[in-house]
This record gives C-alpha cells, sequence and structure tokens, in this order.
C-alpha cells in the first residue's frame, strides 16, 4: 500500500497597501508570511496575477532547494543505518564480510542445536533400556507442548519473543521452530518405530527402504514438506515418500505433526522474517515531515 500524506495547505496570497499608498501581493503558505511583491499603480488584475506568478516561481525555488538538502541528508542518513545497501564500497565490503561471518557461525549454532537434540533422541534409543528411553522421550515432549504454546499464536509469539531470544539468542524466534521440527519429528519417529515393531500401525516400504527409526524421521520431514503443494519440493528434489501408509491412525499422526508443529513453525518463521529489523532504535522514514503529523 502506497504512503499517504497529507496535502500541504495551497498558498494563498493577500494583497493590501502600505501607509505611503504602496500595493503589495504577500505569500502566505502554511500558515506562515512568506515574501511579497510590489505592484505599480495603477493596479489590474493582469499585474496581480503577474505578481502572484513571480511569488510561486520563488517558492517552487525555495522548495527545490530544500528538496535537494533534504535528499542529501537522506542519503547520509540511510548510509549510517544501512550501511550494507547503502554506504560506499569500502563500508559495504567491511560490513559485509562482518554479517557473512555472523550469520555464518548463527547457522552453525543453530544447526548444533538441533543435530545435538536429535543425537541425544538418536542415542537415547540405540543404547538405553525401553524405560529409560521412554522418560527421555518426556522430556523432549514437555519440551516440545512448552515450545507449541509460546509460538502456537500471535499473541503468545508476541508475549514470549523476548524470553525465547534470552535462551535462543536473538535469532532465537527462527532456530526455536526449526529445532521445534526436528524434535517433533525425531520423538514421533521413535514412537512411531516402537509402534510398527509391536503392530500398532503398518507401514509398507515403497521406496525400497526398510523401516527404521532414521527413516521414519524422514517420513515426517517429507510430509513437513508437502504440505506446501505449490512449491511440490519434494517433486523437484525428486525425493519419493519413504514409507506408504493405509490405516489412518498413521494419517491422524501426520495431521496432529502438521497442525500441532509444522504451521506454527511455519507462522512463527513468517513472524520472525517480518519483525527481524524491529524493534528499532531509530525510526527513519524519508517521506516523514513535522507537518504531515
Amino acid at each position: 500500500m502506497a504512503r499517504q500524506q497529507k496535502r500541504r495547505p495551497a498558498p494563498v496570497f493577500r494583497v493590501y497597501a502600505d501607509d505611503e499608498g504602496q500595493v503589495f501581493v504577500q505569500l502566505i503558505s502554511g500558515g506562515s508570511v512568506g515574501e511579497k511583491v510590489a505592484v505599480e499603480s495603477p493596479v489590474t488584475e493582469e499585474k496581480f496575477a503577474a505578481a502572484r506568478k513571480i511569488l510561486l516561481d520563488k517558492l517552487k525555488e525555495k522548495q527545490e532547494a530544500l528538496s535537494v538538502s533534504r535528499a542529501s541528508a537522506n542519503r547520509e542518513i540511510e548510509a549510517a543505518l544501512y550501511p550494507l545497501r547503502k554506504g560506499r564500497w569500502l563500508k559495504r565490503l567491511d560490513y559485509g564480510s562482518n554479517y557473512i561471518m555472523a550469520g555464518g557461525l548463527k547457522i552453525y549454532a543453530a544447526l548444533a542445536i538441533i543435530v545435538l537434540a536429535y543425537k541425544a533422541i538418536q542415542y537415547s534409543s540405540a543404547h538405553f533400556p525401553e524405560p529409560v528411553h521412554f522418560l527421555i522421550l518426556s522430556i523432549f515432549m514437555l519440551f516440545l507442548v512448552i515450545s507449541i504454546y509460546w509460538i502456537g499464536t500471535e499473541e503468545n509469539r508476541k508475549k514470549h519473543q523476548d524470553l525465547i531470544k534470552r535462551l535462543f539468542g536473538p535469532d532465537g524466534m527462527l532456530i526455536l521452530p526449526l529445532l521445534l521440527l526436528v524434535t517433533a519429528g525425531a520423538v514421533l519417529a521413535s514412537i512411531t518405530f516402537r509402534l510398527f515393531n509391536r503392530g500398532y500401525v503398518q507401514l509398507q516400504e515403497c521406496s525400497g527402504r526398510s523401516v527404521a527409526e532414521a527413516g521414519l524421521l524422514d517420513f515426517f520431514m517429507w510430509h513437513f514438506l508437502n504440505i506446501v503443494p505449490l512449491l511440490q519440493l519434494n517433486s523437484l528434489l525428486r525425493w519419493k515418500e519413504p514409507y506408504c501408509f493405509q490405516q489412518g491412525r498413521v494419517g491422524l499422526m501426520i495431521l496432529a505433526f502438521q497442525a500441532l508443529v509444522v504451521i506454527p513453525s511455519f507462522n512463527t518463521i513468517r513472524f520472525y522474517w517480518k519483525n527481524r529489523k524491529t524493534p528499532r532504535e531509530f525510526i527513519y522514514d524519508p517521506h516523514w515531515q513535522p507537518d504531515a503529523d
């Protein structure tokens, strides 16, 4: 939507005579008195029109000079606030390299947290007795419930974003949904694998892979990507569905994963992207003027 601004009031021209009988046309713009032009006697409508044109030309020149000065000042402001886009090339290079390095460290930290959670579930499944493993899964499920509550609605995202940033860093609103996706997928994969072994759920090896816990994580991640059919990411990546199913209970597990985890995570990532530059120390709008409010 285009930014709407209040129009400046149209200039008004006052006509008057001084004590010596000299006639003047004076510009009144925005409530302030401006320049004046003398009108020779005898006054006529044509002379008033000519005086009006002179004053308008002077007003236009003044506004253009102010626009040039304002544009120059705005360029300096933008170079200070947005050095990567508006600064000199050396400053852009310096800022860009620092930005890339900081971004790389953030990505590394996020991946480390996500991999750590996944590997913890995987290690517990492979090395601990099943009761201990389910106890560990219950701890992860408690984390999932709390996280889903924090990011489940727009109101909760706004309410808890400061807490999330304290726990996961300035980009916590991006790290948490990614961590939530992988952790929920790993927990569901572990539970589904045990249900499969006990015959409570049935899965078909339609891609040629035997049913395994790691494969079930791929199964849930496949359905995570499949939730946006317009993008057709699975088709573009030539990634076939790891396992097929006929049972409605498996479909309910996938729907629960998508509704409780995937959709809130998508919305949180959108929230993070929309608010990644806010709150700001400085509010800057190059079109704003004090008389525009």
